[in-house]
């Protein structure tokens, strides 16, 4: 059974990189989303993690989205693999401090009873018009 939610997840990832993340210049290394700006002196650095949880059973797959921005005065010191845990904390974030429709830390689920267009649909509005936005 996992296996078929895990395919279902990494359709989601693909639909998602090809309809929100590469459009807005982002580029996909598996589960991450990175698009690195060179403003003069400045490297900005943003990255779209989508994580899993450890508690996912055979029958749900559970996963939560991070964002991060990564600030760098020499542009030759931004590591083109960065992940979202080597940003400074105050520059980390997850759905519900982004987004007022999610009050608690926000897990979606993958179940074989998941609507998977309704779920596509609410991932992609929330990094269009919440992460990304706050990632700029």
């Amino acid at each position: 059974m996992y296996k078929e939610l895990e395919k279902i997840f990494r359709t989601l990832l693909s639909e998602v990189y090809k309809n929100v993340m590469k459009p807005n210049g982002y580029k996909r290394d598996g589960q991450n989303f990175r698009q690195i700006m060179h403003e003069g002196s400045i490297s900005k650095g943003m990255i779209v993690n989508f994580q899993r949880s450890m508690g996912c059973r055979d029958e749900e797959l559970i996963f939560t989205i991070n964002v991060a921005k990564l600030k760098v005065i020499d542009p030759d010191q931004v590591d083109p693999k960065f992940k979202e845990y080597d940003c400074e904390l105050l520059n980390r974030k997850r759905p519900q401090h982004l987004c007022g429709k999610y009050i608690i830390d926000q897990w979606w689920y993958i179940t074989p009873e998941t609507d998977y267009g309704s779920l596509k649909a609410e991932i992609e509005e929330y990094l269009a018009d919440y992460a990304i936005p706050w990632l700029r």
